[in-house]
């Protein structure tokens, strides 16, 4: 099912992927119409907010962001540095040289045939992928991920929420918006069941929210918007980043229902909380400030 076009292409809603990295890590990429999708996973969702920055998740550290347990194998062949004591030290995927990326691909894809395969490995290649825009092969890698993980760990942990979630991602960038759904709802019954009410379950339940959004189905997409807002004002505070980009897209999908002066009133809040806390020169204040002129424009 392709998505439905937006009533004003120009607004911007504040998501552009979110994608998770193993264990549970949260990146994100501004994106289309800047509405508010979870970045790619979140568990501490921090104040990198959401609009490019690695944003922490699961049960890393706060402001960490996941990195790739790239083997011995990888390191030697293609050229990464070895840490002082010789054991491989964990090398972001972002520092691997894309000339070198089809080597590394190749590598895991001969690796991922041994059920010691890495998922955590194969996963971070797989948003590398995402990066790059080749979704279909990303979505393969995750495939292989998921099997892996829920063979090792089990169908219902949080590493295969992160996976799942980052499926949905790769689905959605393909244009099949209800296999997202499905990805996305399993994720987010996983953490629910875990950790209900947390930023990690805030972060899958917006994935299903912007999905709903991107079909045009702005009615079912509202009460999921407003709860993952009560959960972050809840878990973060009221004046959190990612408060404000929620409130932004909650925002947008009040426009989109004819709700127009709520969402001028969310635009203003928004707006305020990115200015007290990241700055008036932050992307997503400076999108929420793009959406409100817009939408003053529609005012009578």
């Amino acid at each position: 099912m392709g998505r439905a076009a937006p009533d004003n292409p120009d607004l911007i809603s504040i998501h552009g992927g979110h994608r998770e990295r193993l264990p549970s890590k949260l990146r994100q990429t501004d994106g289309e119409s800047l509405r508010g999708c979870p970045p790619r996973a979140g568990s501490q969702e921090d104040q990198a907010s959401a609009d490019g920055a690695a944003v922490p998740s699961g049960s890393g550290g706060s402001g960490e962001v996941r990195q790739a347990c790239v083997s011995p194998t990888m390191v030697a062949e293609c050229g990464l540095p070895f840490a002082v004591d010789g054991t491989t030290p964990p090398v972001p995927t972002e520092v691997i040289p894309v000339e070198r990326f089809g080597t590394v691909l190749a590598l895991v894809q001969r690796e991922a045939q041994d059920q010691r395969s890495d998922p955590f490995a194969i996963q971070s290649l797989a948003l590398h992928l995402q990066d790059l825009g080749r979704h279909r092969e990303a979505e393969g890698l995750l495939l292989q991920a998921l099997v892996l993980l829920e063979e090792s760990l089990g169908y219902r942990h949080p590493a295969v929420a992160t996976v799942l979630g980052n499926l949905g991602i790769s689905m959605q960038e393909q244009g099949e918006l209800q296999e997202a759904e499905h990805y996305f709802r399993r994720a987010f019954s996983i953490e629910e069941s875990i950790r209900s009410n947390s930023p990690e379950a805030a972060y899958h339940l917006e994935g299903i929210a912007m999905n709903l959004e991107k079909r045009g189905l702005h009615a079912e997409a509202e009460p999921l918007l407003r709860q993952v807002l009560a959960i972050r004002q809840g878990s973060l505070g009221d004046t959190h980043p990612f408060v404000a980009r929620t409130l932004n897209n909650l925002a947008l999908n009040c426009r989109d229902r004819g709700q127009k002066s709520e969402a001028e009133m969310l635009l203003n809040q928004a707006i305020a909380i990115y200015e007290k806390t990241v700055g008036a020169e932050h992307p997503g204040r400076m999108a929420a400030l793009h959406n409100l002129t817009l939408l003053r424009k529609e005012l009578p």
